[in-house]
């Protein structure tokens, strides 16, 4: 790099540094001759504005420099350096945010962080499990390990071992035996439960048709491998979305007194409507495929055999009806007792 690229950087290194410095000690001067700063709305927004937007520069930053190696492009310092400033402004501000905390919005940051590396942690491993079973399936004889540690799937283990840390650090650490408030029952119930459920149900519903479809249905493939090219990441989706279901529906359970709550009632409902969506996708197909008896034409057919449309409105039905007699049976039992 010449010196008229690197004047650029360093120009606004110069000027921005100190005066950042500046406006710090005059932030740190309201706070003690105020003690109205840290409740002010502007506080909460910077501070969880800058710690979620260094711990996302970090953990990508991070896989970026970690994947150039799997990749076998090497060392890029051009990488590594706005992984180290946005670790070092995530140290700075989370060492503020621990000294003077906003008093609303304070956990804001914990739960976005804790999503976001939960969100990496369950990609990676869910591609993992794909890998395995799609290797599988393409070879019955076994899977060789220099198979198995491919590039991908050394991608994945990257994620899972940044957005583990991520996620550890911010939830384990930090979020989970912290207060309930709205924030944190926000990310149990809506990134734990409902994504976790989502997943498992979309994950699991595409598996189960491929095999229904393979055994009683029209397949369109010749070959097993050519069928089930899929399955393996639908069936990963649907492992680790069933397990970050139970994790978070655990930690709603635990901690609380016996008395049923306004938390157990969304979960309950959410659980309810989820799979009742699935119930009602199911008897629309079936609605479909009967009008498919009357209209042969491919317009309105799309190509799909009236077998593998009953074969979609029963994978429907396996996965959502159950599901949904579970929890409206428990939430109608406590509406009678309450």
């Amino acid at each position: 790099m010449c010196i008229r690229d690197r004047a650029g950087p360093l120009a606004s290194t110069v000027i921005g540094v100190p005066f950042f410095w500046m406006l710090a000690l005059w932030v740190q001067k309201q706070h003690r001759t105020d003690p109205n700063e840290r409740h002010s709305f502007a506080w909460s927004f910077y501070l969880n504005a800058a710690l979620i937007g260094s711990v996302v520069t970090a953990g990508s930053t991070a896989f970026a420099f970690l994947n150039g190696f799997i990749d076998g492009d090497g060392y890029d310092g051009t990488v590594v350096a706005p992984f180290l400033v946005a670790t070092g402004v995530w140290a700075a501000h989370w060492l503020v945010w621990r000294r003077v905390p906003p008093s609303t919005m304070a956990d804001l940051h914990v739960m976005v962080a804790s999503g976001v590396g939960l969100g990496a942690m369950a990609g990676g491993a869910a591609f993992i499990i794909g890998s395995l079973v799609d290797r599988t399936l393409a070879d019955a004889g076994g899977v060789a390990v220099d198979r198995m540690l491919s590039d991908p799937v050394w991608s994945a283990v990257t994620a899972i071992g940044i957005g583990g840390t991520i996620w550890v650090w911010h939830w384990l650490l930090n979020g989970l035996n912290s207060s309930r408030t709205t924030i944190w029952q926000g990310y149990v119930i809506l990134v734990g439960v409902l994504g976790g459920l989502l997943a498992a149900v979309i994950g699991g519903a595409i598996a189960l048709f491929q095999l229904l479809q393979w055994f009683f249905g029209d397949p369109g493939a010749s070959s097993a491998a050519l069928h089930f090219r899929d399955t393996g990441w639908a069936f990963g989706v649907a492992a680790i979305g069933i397990g970050v279901w139970l994790y978070h529906r655990s930690v709603l359970a635990s901690g609380r007194d016996t008395a049923r709550s306004n938390v157990d009632r969304i979960y309950d409902y959410l659980v309810s409507g989820i799979a009742l969506a699935t119930v009602a996708g199911a008897l629309t197909t079936l609605v479909v495929a009967v009008f498919t008896l009357f209209d042969t034409s491919d317009a309105v057919r799309g190509g799909d055999s009236d077998t593998d449309i009953v074969l979609l409105a029963i994978t429907l039905l396996i996965v959502g009806a159950p599901m949904w007699m579970v929890a409206w049976r428990h939430a109608q039992h406590a509406h009678r007792q309450d």
